[in-house]
């Protein structure tokens, strides 16, 4: 046989390439995130273990734990969420809150599980508890009705001033504590705050400073106070003297003053038409004495801020004739 023709009948044989582990990778990983994302999808049940604190308890008792309770929860939950709470573990005590238990001695747990559950972070859902029934006391709280001390600094913006004083609804308080601790307080002070460029009316609620052994009901309070835009004005006031005897003659230099003071902007007509008086008292003044000191004797009640000058006036006295 010729060489050449074995040659031309030969099959020609390709060789295979390298496996692509770029796409076998890539594979691979979508594989695993389907397979977590399915798995994470489901419902599962697990166990949890957490201390109790009971909140919201009647402020006029005070609430005793007989021992350091704990409750084990079975809940359920989709694994993404059950995933999140053993990662970030957003809380590590559960609340139990005493609001609809009246003055029962007792919590029961499993006949308050859409409760708990609400506790829960990242919607798990507890299905049982145990044990069924914690237990604590009540000890009644001895009672006092005190002040309310305003700590509340407003600065007022520009020439807005108050019209009116402070108004506290209410502008007292009943505490609950002990009676030893009750004893001591004459008055109970709201939080310490302060607020900056107010104009018009002030309204606000403002919280009541919290002591551990006291409570205060309530525990918020009311703030209200008027102010209005005021102007400078001012007017001349001739000076009259009082107890001045039937004998005696007195002549001031000068007779008259010039009152300034602020008036608010929609008074300011009304200020103008009112009445100021300003005298001095002869029967107050001593034989050394070289002046007098005007006072104002009648103003406006809305007018603020109100001086006299000059704040001094030279006198001459003299005899009348017979």
């Amino acid at each position: 046989m010729d060489p050449q023709e074995n040659s031309i009948n030969r099959p020609e044989f390709k060789s295979r390439k390298g496996i692509n582990w770029g796409t076998l990778s890539l594979c691979l990983f979508v594989a695993i995130i389907l397979w977590l994302f399915v798995s994470l999808s489901k419902v599962y049940q697990v166990n949890l273990t957490m201390p109790v604190r009971f909140t919201d308890a009647p402020p006029e008792i005070s609430l005793v734990i007989k021992k350091s309770e704990s409750v084990s929860l079975q809940v359920k939950a989709n694994g993404f969420n059950l995933m999140m709470h053993y990662l970030l573990k957003p809380i590590d005590t559960l609340e139990l809150s005493l609001s609809e238990n009246r003055d029962k001695p007792f919590y029961l747990t499993n006949r308050n599980l859409k409760n708990i559950s609400q506790s829960l972070p990242y919607t798990l859902e507890a299905v049982d508890a145990k044990p069924d029934t914690l237990f604590f006391l009540f000890d009644s709280k001895g009672k006092k009705r005190v002040p309310v001390q305003s700590q509340v600094k407003i600065n007022w913006e520009g020439s807005w001033l108050p019209t009116s004083t402070m108004e506290m609804i209410p502008d007292s308080v009943t505490l609950y504590g002990s009676e030893a601790d009750l004893k001591k307080v004459k008055r109970w002070k709201t939080q310490s705050l302060q607020f900056d460029n107010i104009q018009g009316t002030f309204d606000t609620w403002v919280a009541l400073d919290t002591v551990r052994n006291i409570i205060p009901q309530p525990q918020k309070i009311r703030l209200i106070q008027k102010s209005s835009e005021f102007t400078q004005a001012r007017k001349t006031v001739k000076v009259q003297v009082q107890n001045l005897p039937g004998k005696k003659k007195i002549r001031l230099m000068p007779d008259t003053v010039q009152i300034a003071y602020l008036v608010p902007m929609h008074q300011f007509e009304e200020a103008e038409e009112a009445t100021f008086t300003v005298d001095v008292d002869f029967s107050r003044l001593r034989q050394d004495q070289e002046f007098v000191i005007p006072r104002i004797r009648q103003k406006p009640d809305f007018v603020k801020n109100v001086t006299i000058s000059p704040e001094r006036i030279r006198f001459v006295i003299t005899n009348l004739k017979k």
